[in-house]
């Protein structure tokens, strides 16, 4: 799973922007799969450059659940 929060944070916006954005996206986080989302206007490239460091900031999932791309 992916969390809303570390697409937002790689981006440089807020969850809310995203999920404003993407309104098909229901919970806090994305489930594994492939996945086409709006970001804001010129934030393609700082997610591009700021995912993984985003993902690696994110607390442990719950459960002991183990994160996924």
């Amino acid at each position: 799973e992916v969390p809303v929060s570390a697409i937002a944070r790689a981006c440089g916006t807020t969850y809310k922007t995203i999920r404003e954005m993407n309104p098909e996206i229901r919970n806090s986080s994305l489930p594994p799969g492939r996945y086409s989302l709006l970001v804001p206007k010129g934030a393609a490239r700082d997610f591009r450059e700021n995912f993984e460091k985003a993902l690696s900031q994110e607390p442990p999932p719950k459960n002991g659940q183990k994160k996924r791309m």
